[in-house]
């Protein structure tokens, strides 16, 4: 009879071994995960600094320009250079739309780029500057399920 007691009471220890084991794992994954979500949030900040500094170096009068002036009134020149800062916005847009579905994207930080992206998406006048062909399918099917103000244009 002892012997059957001292045998439940090494199982029991056993458990709850196993399951101190788990519930540390665990703390660890969301720690993991919560450094993750630290590092892709400070990698974008990155891009995003170093794209706004490589402007001034020696092009932010032409990217304040391009900036600035309605599409319409934009030379050859000025309109590749919008071009180009479209398809950076754009590339920025779809990885963060990835990361976020990722689980790496907190929902409020979402929010300020969806934002972004509403807004980049009602520019009707630089619509054009989406090439479909370069974007990954999920991104597209996000841009396609936006209300589109430039339907009616």
């Amino acid at each position: 009879m002892k012997e059957a007691g001292f045998d439940v009471w090494v199982q029991l220890v056993g458990m709850l071994s196993v399951l101190a084991g788990l519930l540390f794992v665990g703390l660890e994954m969301r720690q993991s995960q919560g450094i993750a979500i630290a590092t892709q949030e400070q990698a974008r900040s990155e891009q995003v600094t170093d794209q706004l500094l490589a402007l001034m170096d020696g092009a932010w009068r032409d990217m304040h320009q391009v900036a600035s002036k309605p599409y319409s009134e934009l030379n050859e020149e000025q309109k590749y250079l919008r071009g180009i800062q479209r398809d950076w916005a754009t590339q920025m847009q779809q990885n963060t739309l990835y990361q976020y579905n990722q689980g790496f994207i907190s929902e409020s930080e979402w929010r300020v780029i969806q934002a972004r992206i509403v807004q980049s998406w009602e520019a009707c006048e630089l619509r054009g500057t989406y090439d479909f062909r370069f974007i990954e399918e999920e991104f597209a099917q996000y841009l396609r399920a936006l209300p589109d103000p430039c339907e009616t244009e």
